[in-house]
């Protein structure tokens, strides 16, 4: 299941917080999803996903 989708909103952070940093080792990451946003995805969760995307992947 996509993180996205878990009702528990710590899971989103959990799964962001271990791979961006590491993504942007040595500059040059920008996010992005690799795939469509899954149809049971809100609106919510995704601007979270933004949000915390924006917040980790600041350099």
């Amino acid at each position: 299941m996509c993180a996205m989708a878990y009702p528990d909103p710590s899971v989103i952070e959990r799964e962001i917080a271990a791979k961006i940093p590491c993504a942007k080792e040595g500059g040059g990451y920008i996010y992005y999803s690799d795939h469509s946003v899954p149809d049971n995805v809100s609106f919510a969760p995704y601007r979270r996903v933004m949000e915390l995307a924006a917040q980790y992947g600041k350099y």
